[in-house]
């Protein structure tokens, strides 16, 4: 990605950053395929590659175009079936409506940032300007400004994974009423983000693709000889440098590895504190997860040191030192200290798996 003013353009670096998941994710099936299956956990049994792709199946793969420059990439295994029309994928559903209202949601997207984007433009948090106002003032111009910024990239992904709907590929079964799922593979989950009020979730649903190639061959594979928290941050800094070198790529995915391991310990506090899962404290829970995603948000935007400094400056570190803060309070403290079986069957309730032992 190449420095321009006060973003960046899309270059040749970003199509080689896909070719990067298409080509890693493929020789790790291939590895797989190649070990016994009491050594293999059930998702990698199931995408595992036992035969060596021809020349045609493996470059096919890695330029299939609808993926090839934004993403979402496919799994090969998957592809193959798509391609030949096996399983899933013998008979597909029409998927044009589908892929046109998603096209339709990144022209919307595209409208939303060139408005919010000149209005509120991100290199005035660097300015003194921004420096001298009120922390309230500073905290509801980052809201805007960082929505501007994420629906840039909302833009670019709604329409590739209107690509990605078209094919068909994404196909992913039926849903309890008949109704096709088009949930196998995509780039972004707009509502989740915008009104989730957990910062997992959050990063789960922004550029999903990513978080699935790095959990599945960074996370899974590095969780097997350390723990969950070395293994979280060895994968963040893994994503940093995927990204590039930019100084912002390293503070900001360091902080997001922090903040996802106070994150884990939300559950524990809903289910201590009823009154969270009332409107006010989901509002408070959600207010405390934007915050912490505008904060990063900017980062990552104004990526050199220069413009960086002057913003943690002008809003004091507030969420830097408000984690440090929490995670001494949740790791150090009887505050969020709950029978585990009562965690477990809240997030039950809320469609998440129960964490293991070693995991708390």
């Amino acid at each position: 990605l190449r420095v321009c003013n006060e973003g960046w353009e899309i270059g040749l670096y970003q199509i080689i950053l896909h070719q990067i998941i298409a080509l890693s994710s493929v020789a790790y099936a291939y590895q797989d395929g190649g070990e016994p299956d009491d050594k293999l956990s059930s998702e990698q049994k199931y995408r595992k590659v036992v035969n060596k792709p021809s020349f045609l199946e493996y470059f096919s793969y890695v330029f299939f175009f609808p993926s090839s420059i934004l993403g979402p990439a496919p799994e090969f295994r998957e592809y193959c079936d798509f391609i030949l029309k096996k399983g899933e994928f013998e008979k597909l559903p029409s998927t044009f409506i589908p892929s046109m209202v998603r096209m339709l949601q990144g022209f919307l997207c595209l409208g939303l940032h060139t408005v919010l984007h000149t209005i509120f433009p991100p290199i005035f948090a660097s300015t003194q300007e921004f420096a001298n106002s009120s922390l309230w003032y500073k905290m509801a111009w980052l809201q805007i400004s960082c929505y501007g910024i994420r629906n840039k990239y909302y833009t670019a992904w709604c329409l590739t994974d209107g690509g990605m709907f078209a094919t068909g590929y994404t196909f992913n079964g039926y849903d309890k009423d008949n109704n096709a799922k088009l949930d196998r593979t995509y780039q972004i989950n707009i509502l989740e983000i915008e009104l989730g009020h957990n910062s997992r979730t959050m990063i789960e649903n922004w550029n999903h693709d990513v978080h699935l190639w790095l959990k599945r061959y960074t996370y899974a594979r590095v969780r097997k000889v350390m723990s969950s928290g070395g293994a979280a941050y060895i994968t963040y800094f893994i994503s940093a440098f995927w990204h590039g070198f930019y100084p912002s790529y390293y503070l900001g995915f360091g902080t997001i590895a922090f903040i996802n391991e106070n994150m884990k310990h939300i559950p524990k506090l809903v289910v201590k504190y009823p009154w969270l899962k009332s409107f006010g404290g989901k509002f408070l829970l959600y207010q405390f997860a934007m915050q912490s995603a505008n904060y990063n948000g900017m980062t990552f935007t104004l990526l050199l040191w220069e413009n960086i400094l002057p913003f943690f400056n002008a809003v004091f570190w507030y969420i830097l030192i408000g984690h440090i803060f929490i995670f001494i309070l949740f790791n150090f403290t009887s505050f969020t200290r709950v029978p585990k079986h009562l965690e477990d069957k809240y997030l039950e309730e809320i469609g998440r798996k129960p964490r293991k032992k070693e995991e708390q």
